[in-house]
């Protein structure tokens, strides 16, 4: 990886600090239209899509569509983890029980293929997963 990928890497993810950060006061304040925006102009600046195309291929086929296509680099594989996992949060506050778990199971596949391909452990990515497993389970 050039300095210059890793240079915009770094600007993306600075930025998608700063966009969780909103997304945390937005739930905290109950602002649940306003949070899902946020994740939907978020995912398109990021050269992704609306969070509803994820949820409309199958979730045992989602990995290899996006990898088979060269539509995601790692990077961004990382971004839509965590915005599919926000928007998973989003509905959960909403009490969306069914909905949440559809995107946190399509955040579960991205985060345990980054587990599985990159060479540091994340234990922060770990206890993600984890979490995710036991509240999908429920």
């Amino acid at each position: 990886m050039g300095y210059v990928e890793k240079d915009f890497l770094m600007r993306y993810f600075n930025q998608l600090g700063v966009v969780i950060a909103k997304l945390l006061g937005l739930k905290e304040q109950g602002k649940f239209h306003e949070a899902n925006q946020v994740i939907e102009n978020s995912l398109l600046d990021f050269g992704l899509k609306m969070p509803e195309v994820y949820l409309n291929i199958d979730h045992v086929e989602l990995l290899s569509k996006l990898k088979t296509t060269n539509e995601l680099n790692d990077g961004q594989i990382k971004i839509l983890a965590e915005l599919l996992f926000q928007k998973g949060e989003v509905e959960r506050a909403q009490s969306n029980s069914e909905v949440d778990k559809q995107y946190y199971s399509r955040a579960l596949i991205l985060l345990e293929y980054l587990t599985d391909t990159e060479k540091v452990y994340s234990f922060e990515r770990g206890q993600r997963i984890d979490w995710i497993k036991s509240y999908i389970d429920n």
